[in-house]
């Protein structure tokens, strides 16, 4: 993936964390990955497509992030059982993955997007649909920290 589509990603994931789930989120340096191990409790998996190039982004998520998720966009006081915080994180990487396609069009790139796939439980492998490099990008709330991941080969 090109270096100047990061700027682009960081900026969908930011928005979509303040405005959807009232969570102040600062990026940290992005970086290469260089296995395929997730960094959270659960993640998902949506894949990038199109006449331009090919590849996917990752959202994972600690737990205790999952439940601010539900906290904040549900409004839910009580903790959500697997299945509605697999469908809350599937839901928050639909929303991230539709602005990182927005701004990634507004680059000349344009992709469609696939339906989450959602993967649980300590440690679990996040396998991307590009050869291309894995770039890591932390993020920290005042909950606790998340991470995106994404790798996208341009054609």
């Amino acid at each position: 993936m090109v270096a100047t589509y990061l700027n682009p990603v960081l900026t969908a994931i930011v928005r979509v964390m303040e405005e959807m789930a009232q969570l102040s989120c600062k990026p940290d340096k992005p970086r290469r990955k260089t296995n395929n191990i997730a960094m959270g409790d659960m993640s998902s998996v949506i894949e990038l497509k199109g006449m331009n190039g090919h590849g996917s982004v990752s959202v994972s998520f600690p737990r205790i992030v999952i439940n601010a998720l539900g906290k904040n966009i549900l409004h839910s006081e009580t903790s959500l059982n697997d299945d509605d915080q697999k469908d809350l994180v599937g839901e928050v990487a639909n929303m991230i993955a539709g602005r990182v396609k927005g701004e990634l069009g507004k680059k000349g790139l344009r992709l469609g997007i696939s339906i989450p796939e959602i993967l649980a439980g300590r440690p679990h492998r996040i396998n991307h649909k590009s050869e291309a490099t894995v770039f890591l990008l932390p993020f920290f709330t005042d909950v606790g920290p998340f991470y995106v991941e994404m790798s996208f080969t341009e054609k």
